[in-house]
This record gives C-alpha cells, sequence and structure tokens, in this order.
C-alpha cells in the first residue's frame, strides 16, 4: 500500500518591507528586504543591484557604487509557494532649496534663521559654512538636529554678513547652496507728491539685504516767503534729519501727511538692522508748492471784472425788457386796428370837405360847426346873391344825405 505526503503552506502575513541606508562614512548603499514568518520561508532577491543574490524571509545587501542607481527602482521580490510579492525602493541624490528668516527679537537684536529643504534618499549628512570656514552648534550658531536649519543670534552687520553654504551629501552625490546675507542698501527712491501737503516714499533692497525695519526720515528746507536775510540760519537749524515713518521689514513704501505746503523737504529712508542702523539713501527733494495767493493787481481785475459783467447783464435785461414792451403794444395796435382804420377815414374826409368850397364834386358836405347865418353868407356869395333876398335857393336832398351821414360819424 503506497504512502501520501500532505504539504501545508502558510502564506507569510502582511508585505514584505524595504529599507536603505547609507554606510561606510556615507560612501555606500546598503540594502535590505525582508518577508518573515509563514512556510516555507519565502525566497528573497534584490532586481537593479550589481550583484544577484538570494537568501531566505530577509536579505541584506551591500551596494558599493550606488551612484548608477540615482532615480531607479530597485526592487525586492520575495516567492512564496502560494504567491509572490514584491516591494521598491529609489536611491535620490540630494536636492537643496535655501531659504533664509528674519526676525527681530523683543529686546531689539536681530535673529537670521536659515534653512535648507532638501530632497534625498537616503537622508543627507548636512554641514554649514561661512565663506569656507565650517560652522558648529554653540550660543552664536544653533544648528537642529536634522541639520536643515541654523540660526544665528544677536546679528550683527559688522561681524555676521557674509556667505554662507549649505552641503547636503549622500552615496550617491553632494549638493551645495549658498545664502548671501549682506549690509542692506536702499535703492530706487522715489518721492512723489500726491497733494500739497502729503508725500509717497518707495524704496527697494536686494534680497540678500538683513533688515528689521525702515526709518523714513525728512528735513525741511528753505520756506517760500522767507527772506534772504534769514535764509541761512531757517537751512542750517533744519539740518538734523527726523524721522516720521517706521516701517516694517516687508513694506517697500510709506506715506508721509501733514506737510506745509509752502515748505520745501528732502526725505531719505535709513535701513536698520536690530538696534544698528545701515547707511541712509541718498536725499531726495520736492519742491514747495506752487504759490496760490492772489496778488493786489490780480484782485483788483477781479472785482473790476465782476463789476463789468454785472453792468453787462443789467443792459442786456434792459434791452430784453424794451423789446418785450414793444411787442405787446404793437399786438394791442394790432387788436384794434379794423376801429382804427375807419377813425382815419372819417377825419381824412371831414379834413378834405374843409378844404373844398362849398358845390365843387369832392363828396363832403360842408362843415357843420359853422353857424347857419355863415353858411347862407358863403352860399350867396358863391351865387352872387344879395342878403336882402328873401328868396333862398332851395338845397339839394343830395346835399342834406350828406349832412345826415356827417353829423352821424361826427
Amino acid at each position: 500500500m503506497s504512502q501520501r505526503v500532505l504539504t501545508i503552506s502558510e502564506l507569510p502575513p502582511e508585505m514584505p518591507s524595504c529599507s536603505m541606508v547609507a554606510i561606510e562614512n556615507n560612501n555606500a548603499l546598503q540594502f535590505s528586504c525582508a518577508w518573515p514568518g509563514g512556510f516555507p520561508n519565502a525566497r528573497i532577491r534584490w532586481v537593479g543591484l550589481s550583484r544577484n543574490v538570494s537568501a531566505d524571509s530577509q536579505l541584506v545587501q551591500d551596494e558599493a557604487s550606488p551612484a548608477r542607481l540615482d532615480g531607479k527602482n530597485v526592487t525586492c521580490v520575495a516567492r512564496h509557494e502560494v504567491e509572490t510579492k514584491s516591494c521598491s525602493i529609489a536611491p535620490v541624490s540630494p536636492i537643496v532649496v535655501p531659504s533664509r528668516l528674519v526676525a527681530a527679537e523683543t529686546q531689539g537684536g536681530a535673529t537670521v534663521t536659515l534653512r535648507c529643504r532638501v530632497t534625498s534618499n537616503p537622508s543627507p549628512v548636512v554641514r554649514w559654512y561661512k565663506e569656507q570656514r565650517r560652522l558648529t552648534s554653540g550660543s552664536k550658531f544653533v544648528i537642529a538636529a536634522s541639520g536643515t536649519e541654523m540660526t544665528i543670534r544677536n546679528f550683527t552687520l559688522g561681524s555676521d554678513v557674509g556667505n554662507y553654504s549649505c552641503s547636503c551629501s549622500n552615496p550617491l552625490g553632494v549638493s551645495a547652496r549658498t545664502l548671501a546675507l549682506t549690509v542692506p542698501v536702499i535703492s530706487d527712491m522715489v518721492v512723489t507728491r500726491l497733494n500739497a501737503t502729503t508725500v509717497v516714499v518707495s524704496w527697494a533692497v536686494r534680497d540678500s539685504d538683513i533688515v528689521t525695519s525702515f526709518l523714513v526720515q525728512l528735513r525741511a528746507g528753505a520756506q517760500r516767503s522767507l527772506a534772504k536775510s534769514s535764509s541761512s540760519s531757517s537751512s542750517s537749524s533744519s539740518s538734523d534729519w527726523r524721522t516720521e515713518r517706521v516701517a516694517a521689514m516687508d513694506d517697500r513704501s510709506a506715506t508721509v501727511s501733514r506737510l506745509w505746503e509752502e515748505q520745501g523737504y528732502s526725505f531719505r529712508v535709513v535701513p536698520v538692522t536690530g538696534l544698528a542702523e545701515g547707511p541712509p539713501s541718498e536725499a531726495q527733494s520736492v519742491a514747495p508748492t506752487v504759490d496760490r495767493r492772489l496778488s493786489i493787481g490780480a484782485i483788483a481785475g477781479i472785482v473790476v471784472g465782476c463789476v463789468a459783467g454785472a453792468l453787462l447783464m443789467l443792459l442786456l435785461v434792459g434791452c430784453l425788457l424794451k423789446r418785450q414792451y414793444e411787442k405787446k403794444k404793437e399786438a394791442r395796435e394790432k387788436k384794434q386796428s379794423p376801429n382804427g382804420e375807419r377813425v382815419n377815414q372819417r377825419n381824412d374826409q371831414y379834413a378834405n370837405f374843409q378844404r373844398a368850397p362849398y358845390g365843387m364834386e369832392t363828396g363832403m358836405p360842408p362843415r357843420l360847426d359853422r353857424p347857419e347865418s355863415s353858411l347862407h353868407r358863403s352860399v350867396s356869395n358863391k351865387t352872387d346873391l344879395p342878403h336882402s333876398s328873401p328868396a333862398q335857393p332851395p338845397i339839394k336832398s343830395s346835399t342834406l344825405a350828406r349832412q345826415k351821414r356827417l353829423a352821424t360819424m361826427v
């Protein structure tokens, strides 16, 4: 009777783990891969390293020349009877991005912190240098445990400015960056008048300048109204600079107001690092605003012009009123024109009658205002009749009719 063998396999728990460290004074790499447990043991080997070796459950392998592996994946393959699993790791040489932070302490001193943001695998060895001298952690320079940050306490412009280097290395390579810390220098200063009593002062500094604040100072110049005899004494008394504004380290402009418009001014900006003042900028001057006061002649001209303008306006108003009155009068006369024509016609007829003798064909009767005796005398004189004649010539009916019409019109 034949025997049968039953083999039971157990898969190791979890996943294989990979790691990498620097060895031999940061000149070589050591790769480790482990997948413990299970039955039977998993077989481990590295793919991508210079030697092809394998081991059960765990494999540690050194790489003496790791530079060729920069940025490449190295894979650990763990093979078990039930399943094969893997993990990968990528060596990376250091990539450094430096930065700095400036802060003012409460006592007035300046503190400067330098940082190196590093991308590296494995972790790098970080060293700090000033010029060519290596720096160590102490009371003046404080280096963090990770090595990527260093603080300079009580920063002074006299001894602490210079070039600081952050050097990061691992077995794949070395990367170093330099940060320059310089004495602040004001540049591109511009003074702009917003109005008669306000100006804006703007400036610039270099990125490497270490500054904690700015003093915006002014000095008064000669006044517009000062006499020549007092100008020299005024300039000598205002020779000292006066601080008008204190700007923060991040500010690049400041507004100065409540100036006297009849006064000229000079401005400058002084950088401050902690308690120490740096070199001031070149002075920029602004002239007094234009004198807007009116002279006596200008005032007299304005008065004369106002009076002449008022008189001209009165004259124009009078002409307009007169013209309006004449138009109204003409309108009233036009409304009365029919009756007026009849009266004028009657007066003309009456005048013709007075000039014409009786008996002429004027179509008008004799005047009625004469007495009857006179009328008779005229008629008798015209006809050469004696006054004693008892008989009078008869009056024509047409003449009587004309007399009636004339009496009616009158």
